[in-house]
């Protein structure tokens, strides 16, 4: 079995505890005959702004009519989060959704040649 790592992107500022559970993790899936390859995602360094954008723009969409004639039914919480979804604008969902294609490229091209 083949286990592909992209530790520049899930290992960057690790807590040392989890550090050291992680690396005894990796050594019980080599005993256990596990072969850790380094992979590259350059794309993940974005997903979390490609997430966010789309996550409370679609939500923000989809509840559009009811935030705005029925505020009080929603959490301040909530309420919130659907108010920040109608700030971005159309080229940065764009922008998103175009991070979000180039990511499923990347993992579908590793997937492929590994």
């Amino acid at each position: 079995m083949k286990i592909g790592i992209e530790e520049s992107f899930y290992l960057k500022n690790i807590h040392p505890e989890v550090q050291s559970l992680y690396n005894k993790a990796i050594e019980t899936l080599k005993a256990l005959g596990a072969e850790i390859k380094p992979i590259k995602l350059p794309s993940l360094l974005n997903a979390h702004y490609a997430e966010m954008i789309t996550v409370l723009a679609e939500a923000s969409a989809i509840h559009h009519n009811n935030l705005k004639t029925r505020p009080e039914d929603f959490g301040n919480d909530v309420r919130l989060s659907l108010e920040l979804g109608e700030l971005p604008s159309g080229v940065e969902y764009v922008q998103a959704q175009q991070i979000r294609y180039k990511m499923k490229n990347e993992f579908k091209e590793m997937f492929k040649t590994r």
